[in-house]
């Protein structure tokens, strides 16, 4: 049984918010 449900969004490359397209992408686990 899941405790937590999430709703993600997804977006083409060339479809992203403004908002989301200036935010740097970060590789995970590079920090």
């Amino acid at each position: 049984v899941s405790l937590v449900e999430m709703t993600v969004e997804t977006f083409p490359a060339d479809k992203l918010p403004p908002e989301l397209a200036k935010i740097p992408a970060v590789k995970p686990g590079s920090k």
